[in-house]
């Protein structure tokens, strides 16, 4: 029976959460309470079908006999419904699910220079600042461009090109968004959605400390590539949405 008695409770607890939620004044049936939260708090809508799905055995174990239940969640549900509530209460934040990570070069650095930082350590773009200020992205497509358009002047010193020569060529290097670091791990996949959407070919999210008008490098917590999806979903127990 413990595991109908923590079922029970787990769900009492979302149902209540949802209720405060939408200020609800009467008894609401949970389907229309989803609905409504939904238009209220964003992260409701991540769990949407999972919780339509739990109403559902709420109801089938609810109206029999407690001592003798027709059915009883699984060990799996449990976990999943307990889960959920911990989600509504103190979501996953981007500082808790990475770390601290940032590889800046600085707008005089040669793309020589560059190059060897992604050789070393494999990313793919890297934040770039100006007297401590963050001003762009130096991104591969960036680079691998300005090779491609330099090719006709048939002298292409990569020592003597410097980064921001090759930032104000490149159409990516001002294309990013902006989070803090306890923003949820919902926020970022609401907003790799939001990009993806908007049809932007680069889905970038530069994730800050604080929230700053004016970025310094010591702003910058960490960057997150849709490659970091996986580890997302991977924290939140969801399987990667095609």
């Amino acid at each position: 029976m413990t595991n109908y008695n923590d079922f029970m409770s787990s769900f009492n607890k979302i149902e209540d959460f949802l209720k405060d939620l939408v200020d609800a004044k009467y008894n609401m049936a949970f389907y229309k309470l989803l609905e409504e939260a939904m238009k209220r708090d964003k992260l409701v809508k991540q769990f949407y079908q999972e919780l339509r799905t739990m109403s559902d055995l709420r109801n089938i174990i609810a109206h029999g006999d407690p001592n003798d239940p027709v059915a009883l969640p699984s060990e799996s549900t449990l976990e999943r419904i307990k889960f959920i509530e911990g989600q509504f209460t103190n979501p996953i934040k981007v500082k808790d699910a990475f770390k601290k990570s940032v590889n800046a070069v600085d707008a005089k650095d040669s793309l020589a220079e560059v190059l060897s930082e992604i050789d070393k350590y494999h990313y793919s773009q890297f934040p770039v600042v100006k007297s401590g200020k963050f001003i762009g992205l130096i991104t591969e497509n960036g680079i691998t461009n300005w090779l491609a358009s330099s090719v006709e002047d048939d002298i292409i010193s990569i020592n003597n090109t410097s980064v921001q020569d090759v930032i104000l060529r490149d159409e990516e290097s001002d294309s990013y968004s902006f989070l803090i670091s306890t923003d949820t791990l919902y926020d970022v996949i609401d907003k790799f959605e939001e990009i993806r959407k908007s049809g932007n070919r680069t889905a970038t999210i530069i994730v800050l400390n604080r929230k700053a008008s004016s970025v310094n490098i010591e702003d910058i917590y960490t960057i997150l590539t849709p490659w970091d999806l996986d580890t997302i979903y991977g924290k939140l127990g969801m399987g990667l949405e095609e």
